[in-house]
């Protein structure tokens, strides 16, 4: 494959016509324009991530000043059967393993093996009675609060005859414990709401009165699940690419590590780390 020579950018052509078209439309001789990113934005985005600017819109494909042209790392691969499509992946976010402690793995090393819980280890049911009843009641029978208490009301009145423990108090510990359980759904979380416009002198909408629950889950946790998931790590695209059909090097948009806004993000953050050092 051959690459584009132009300073800052990272793509890669099956054949020198490619390569021409993609100068001739995204390296013209013009004034090369700088793009900066200051520290001081740098640390006001950190401080305050949910707020963090966004590079603006933009095919892309121009090369980029703020990737690290000193890479020398090949960026490009092929993809699929037939090397139909190929590849470029961003320079300097890999996505390389690391440890449980964020610590970088020597090329080649192995991921640290996952720990394996006892096979009578049901926490943070107390056994798996527990677990099993729990399953029943709240998935597949998905029996009413009210009804859940009635039943471990008479359970729990017979096995406290006989000396025996009682297996949940009530709906309550049984949903907190089902709550509680890792790698499990996230827990749910609420807040109320009410509309605080302008009202009408009269006949004022019933729901401009109403008060609303709104219930969520924090998307951090959900996203931290599903990457704690062993089925999922051959699945998932740990760091941004470009993809192209190999016979035009027509851009092909696929994941969502594939789309501009990803790229963009990465590029945005490596530049304001390397600011910061």
């Amino acid at each position: 494959m051959i690459p584009c020579t132009k300073t800052g950018c990272r793509r890669w052509f099956r054949n020198k016509s490619g390569l021409t078209q993609h100068v001739n439309v995204y390296h013209p001789v013009l004034p090369s324009v700088n793009i900066s990113v200051p520290v001081e934005q740098c640390q006001e985005s950190f401080a305050g991530e949910e707020h963090s600017q966004v590079l603006p819109d933009g095919d892309g494909d121009s090369g980029n000043p703020l990737d690290d042209p000193s890479n020398s790392n090949p960026l490009a691969e092929y993809v699929g059967p037939g090397d139909r499509y190929y590849r470029n992946y961003h320079p300097n976010l890999t996505g390389r393993p690391c440890d449980s402690l964020g610590n970088f793995l020597p090329a080649g090393h192995p991921a640290e093996p996952l720990t394996d819980m006892r096979p009578d280890d049901w926490s943070p049911y107390s056994s798996r009675l527990e677990f099993e009843l729990a399953d029943f009641l709240f998935t597949r029978s998905q029996m009413s609060a009210a009804n859940i208490n009635e039943l471990l009301n008479l359970w729990n009145a017979s096995l406290l005859s006989t000396g025996g423990q009682p297996i949940f108090r009530d709906s309550g510990e049984m949903y907190k414990t089902i709550d509680s359980t890792p790698l499990g759904d996230v827990q749910w979380e609420n807040f109320s709401t009410s509309y605080t416009g302008e009202r009408p002198t009269e006949n004022v909408p019933p729901w401009m009165n109403d008060t609303y629950d709104i219930w969520f889950r924090s998307p951090k946790e959900v996203i931290r699940n599903m990457l704690s998931r062993p089925d999922f790590s051959d699945a998932i695209d740990y760091r941004p690419f470009r993809e192209y059909e190999s016979a035009t090097d027509s851009r092909q948009w696929e994941d969502f590590m594939s789309g501009d806004w990803a790229w963009k993000q990465a590029v945005r953050h490596h530049s304001c780390l390397r600011a910061l050092c």
